[in-house]
């Protein structure tokens, strides 16, 4: 039990270095900083932020149906993907209940988001299989393997 809680207080003060990383970046206008501040009190895909309540905190539109105008949706977007990819910051994503954006601090959080990932490659997949068919669907996805492999160094 101990060694479980001392493995996730490491993770949890990792996450808390990378957060204030970011936050102390000239690259990160205070707009985004600020969606990383509301995001950083949401740890676990238990308790994830709705992008309303994200538009909320920034006092920008959050449009008709609490989904937030097409401006609002794409700077969330954007900004979270910045967050993952420029600074590291492991932000999970749900659109099943409880929707929202989340950290990720455990490998239940990884389950969730994968869940949610998945979902969304296999939506993509079979729209594009009504117009190409399977067997362009599998050498597309395999194809998309490979070169993730080669752009992350990994052996084939």
């Amino acid at each position: 039990m101990h060694a479980a809680a001392d493995e996730r207080a490491g993770i949890l003060r990792d996450l808390h270095e990378l957060i204030m990383q970011a936050l102390a970046s000239v690259e990160l206008n205070e707009r985004e900083k600020e969606v990383l501040r509301v995001i950083a009190g949401h740890s676990g895909g238990a308790h994830p932020v709705t992008r309303a309540e994200i538009l909320r905190a920034l006092h920008m539109d959050v449009g008709e149906g609490n989904r937030g105008g097409t401006e609002g949706r794409r700077f969330i977007t954007q900004t979270v993907s910045t967050l993952r990819r420029l600074h590291k910051i492991p932000i999970g994503a749900s659109k099943s209940k409880p929707k929202g954006y989340f950290l990720i601090t455990s490998m239940t959080d990884v389950a969730c988001w994968e869940d949610s990932l998945r979902a969304q490659i296999r939506a993509d997949a079979e729209l594009l299989q009504l117009v190409r068919g399977s067997d362009y669907v599998r050498r597309v996805l395999g194809q998309i393997g490979l070169e993730l492999e080669k752009k992350n160094g990994e052996a084939a």
